[in-house]
Order: structure tokens, then C-alpha cells, then sequence
């Protein structure tokens, strides 16, 4: 009995005690992951989220575009200004309802440019590529018969076609084009029908761009490779195949080194190349690779490939001085700070002379 008393009495303590609420008074939020030997947080500030929001919403607007481009178009039309219809193959003309009040039935006939004139029951399409001519009237019981009526339809089934091009040849080199900050690259589309709703562009398979043109212009800010996507529509939903393309962007300049197999020496303000020097070229670089080295024989001398290392006895071997001149190029066209060479050449041989002493 007695310990029964103290467990009631137990239990009116827990409910007079005033318990605290934690959600009562927060100041501050934070989300907390817990990983092994590892504790992160993840502040929810407006601008945090604000920017989930925004990166959602391009990877959303990404996919449907994405979707866009790999489904068939469905059903569309497109009237020009002289009342011509454009229709692609996925639509389907179809006459409007009689009014129910009509006291009197009535049937309309149609025909396909001169073709013969056919009862219209159900939604009709066109019979040729291109350019159609329907022929319509309707008919009443009586005899009554509407003067004849002429519409122009063009069926436009092909796709737009699709291209690029550089303001400058580019070199092609493994797959890729390689281009410098001289080039510009254009993606150009066209349609002989309706014409261009659109281009989509992607660059190296991040959000896609709607550009609301015909062509689109592109020439990058940064060195590096990129991989352009574009696929283009029509006013219809016709569209290219998409197509993809992969650029360097390259605007320094390569690296040239020149050695010489043996010591040149110095005599006086003059350079003397020892017998059997050779000119060793070096060259490198870090994104175009090296296309040729180039050299001159004189200041105002004509550029020439070099394709091996020069040794000065052979190629040289009446010149007792010699001023050489060198550059590098790589694959994107950028050239290297041209370096020169200059030494003169010894052929008096030493003299010996004996002294006799008397």
C-alpha cells in the first residue's frame, strides 16, 4: 500500500513538471549529416536555397528540351501571311461541324489538285511533298451548290538542314578542330519551307540554350576543349539531326628551346662555333602540339621547314659567319617568340714555333 502511494505521488510530480519545448524558440536552423568519425552541416540560408531553386529549375527546363529533342513532333500548322497552310505530316484537315440548327443536310466534297472530287467524310491529308492545291464545295439536299473553293497547302516533311563553318579554316587534327582567338565558330541552319523556329545548343553536355534564331555564334573566352551539341526546328517541329562537334581553343604561343652540341666560345664581343657544332631545336606545346619549326638564313630570308637538326660544317661549309633565325608553330597557328643564332667560324689553324736556345 505504501508503495503504491509513492508511485501515485511519483506520477502528479511528472505532470506538474514544465517540460521544454526545442521548437519553441529557434533562432537558427541547421540541417546536421552524420558520417562515420565525421560530422557536416548545410546551412538552409534563403540564398542557399534560393540557388537549389535555380539550378532545379535549368535541369528541368534542360530535360524537356532534351526530350524534345529525341521525340517526334506532334500535330502543327502554320498560316503565312497570304493565308497559305503549312501543315507537317502529323496533321490532319478536318471540316467544322454543321451547325445544329441547319434545317437541311448537306455534304462537301473535296479533291487534291486535279484529281477527282471525292465525298470529305473524314479528316484528309495532303498528297504530295511541297505544294498542294485543295478543292472544296458543299451540297445541300436540294441541289443547292456553293461556289467552288481553293486553298493552298504545303506539306513539310523534311527536316531543316544544319551546318557550321570558321571564319578561318581551321586545322583538323585527331577529331577536333583546333582554332585560336583569330576564329569564330557559326552554326548556321535553314528550312525551305516554314523556316527556323529555333537552335539548340549545348556546350560540353551541360544545360541546353534555346537560341530563337537561324544561326548562332560562338568564339571562346578561356583555353580548353569544348564539345558543342546543336540540333535546329522549324516553325512545324521538323527537326536536323543533332550534331556534335569538338573544339581546342588555344591562343599561347609554343615553346622553343635551341642547344648546340658543343660550347660556343667567346672571343671578344664575337661568338665562335667550335668544327662539328650542331643546332639541336626544341620544341613543345600544351594543347595544339607542335605543327613545324621554321627557319631563315638571313633577316629578310624566306621562311623554310626545318625537319632535322642543322650541323653547321655541312650546311654551311664556305660562310665564316652565319646568322641564323627561328620559330615554332603549333596546329591552332599561334608562333613562338622568334630566336636567332649568330657565331663566326675559325679556320686558321694554330701556329707553333719552336724557340732554340743557343
Amino acid at each position: 500500500m505504501c508503495q503504491m502511494r509513492i508511485v501515485i505521488l511519483s506520477l502528479i510530480i511528472l505532470l506538474f513538471i514544465p517540460w521544454h519545448n526545442p521548437e519553441s524558440k529557434v533562432l537558427h536552423s541547421q540541417k546536421i549529416f552524420l558520417a562515420p568519425n565525421n560530422i557536416k552541416t548545410q546551412e538552409t540560408t534563403p540564398e542557399i536555397r534560393e540557388s537549389r531553386k535555380l539550378k532545379k529549375q535549368q535541369l528541368r527546363e534542360s530535360a524537356m528540351l532534351r526530350s524534345l529533342m529525341t521525340q517526334d513532333p506532334g500535330a502543327a500548322s502554320y498560316v503565312a501571311a497570304d493565308g497559305s497552310l503549312f501543315i507537317n505530316q502529323m496533321y490532319r484537315i478536318s471540316l467544322a461541324e454543321d451547325s445544329p440548327d441547319s434545317p437541311i443536310p448537306t455534304k462537301t466534297y473535296f479533291r487534291w489538285n486535279d484529281g477527282h472530287f471525292l465525298l470529305w467524310e473524314n479528316q484528309i491529308y495532303p498528297v504530295l511533298n511541297g505544294w498542294n492545291e485543295l478543292s472544296y464545295f458543299t451540297e445541300d439536299q436540294l441541289g443547292n451548290r456553293e461556289p467552288e473553293k481553293t486553298q493552298k497547302v504545303y506539306l513539310d516533311t523534311a527536316p531543316p538542314e544544319i551546318s557550321f563553318r570558321f571564319t578561318e579554316e581551321p586545322t583538323f587534327l585527331m577529331g577536333k578542330y583546333l582554332i585560336s582567338k583569330q576564329n569564330k565558330l557559326t552554326i548556321q541552319s535553314r528550312d525551305v519551307g516554314v523556316g527556323i523556329r529555333y537552335i539548340v545548343i549545348s556546350l560540353n553536355q551541360e544545360s541546353l540554350m534555346t537560341i530563337e534564331s537561324d544561326s548562332w555564334e560562338f568564339q571562346p573566352t578561356s583555353e580548353g576543349l569544348f564539345q558543342v551539341s546543336y540540333q535546329s526546328f522549324d516553325k512545324l517541329g521538323n527537326k536536323s539531326a543533332e550534331k556534335m562537334l569538338e573544339l581546342v581553343f588555344d591562343i599561347s604561343p609554343p615553346e622553343l628551346k635551341i642547344e648546340t652540341s658543343k660550347q660556343i666560345i667567346n672571343e671578344g664581343q664575337n661568338q665562335v662555333c667550335p668544327r662539328d657544332t650542331q643546332l639541336h631545336l626544341f620544341a613543345k606545346d600544351h594543347l595544339s602540339q607542335i605543327k613545324e619549326i621554321l627557319w631563315k638564313w638571313e633577316q629578310n630570308g624566306e621562311w623554310q621547314t626545318i625537319k632535322q637538326d642543322i650541323d653547321i660544317d655541312q650546311t654551311f661549309p664556305f660562310q665564316n659567319e652565319i646568322s641564323l633565325y627561328f620559330k615554332a608553330k603549333d596546329y591552332a597557328g599561334n608562333e613562338s617568340v622568334e630566336q636567332s643564332f649568330s657565331c663566326k667560324r675559325d679556320r686558321t689553324p694554330p701556329e707553333t714555333q719552336l724557340r732554340m736556345q743557343k
